[in-house]
């Protein structure tokens, strides 16, 4: 969908802010850390390629990189909760 999107994006009369707004909030259903930071790092390329943040305000832009950043943020310690310990950390603490 962030493809599709994106290619949408670049049509010039397309309903940007409505688009991003769109794939901020569809984002937010991944719930697997690594998937969705791969997601959201996509989806700040797909936005950056098509020149989509050109045409909108300055407020819309900042709110979706804002957003997107804050949802990367908290994907990043769900991934840096849940990492295993390897046999060495294992080792040292007992």
């Amino acid at each position: 969908m962030v493809t599709v999107a994106g290619a949408w994006l670049s049509d010039e009369s397309a309903p940007v802010s409505d688009i991003l707004l769109d794939l901020v909030e569809m984002s937010k259903g991944i719930q697997h850390p690594v998937k969705g930071i791969f997601l959201r790092h996509f989806l700040n390329l797909t936005v950056r390629v098509s020149s989509a943040l050109d045409r909108v305000s300055v407020d819309t832009a900042v709110a979706f990189v804002l957003a997107n950043f804050v949802e990367m943020s908290k994907l990043w310690v769900k991934l840096s909760a849940v990492r295993p310990r390897n046999s060495h950390e294992q080792r040292m603490l007992t």
